[in-house]
């Protein structure tokens, strides 16, 4: 399962723990918002490019990926984010 090694390995390099199913995100669109919060949280957090995480996400191509996280930025209140 492609989403749950990189889940692993995003909980590795940044040291998150997941409190939620992932296989729950595998059967979502690709611009679901859990999907896009993980997403915007691994620009901040690491050097994963957005090409790599659109593929590791199922999102589409990084230019979708790209487009979604300019609306989820506004729309985040500082502080803790969770990511589902």
């Amino acid at each position: 399962m492609k989403f749950l090694d990189t889940l692993a390995e995003a909980c590795e390099k940044t040291d998150w723990q997941v409190h939620a199913f992932a296989q729950d995100l595998q059967g979502r669109r690709e611009s679901a918002p859990q999907k896009v919060r993980i997403v915007s949280r691994l620009r901040r957090e690491t050097r994963m490019t957005l090409e790599w995480t659109a593929d590791r996400l199922c999102m589409g191509v990084a230019t979708h990926v790209a487009s979604l996280l300019p609306r989820h930025n506004e729309q985040q209140p500082s502080g803790e984010e969770t990511l589902f």
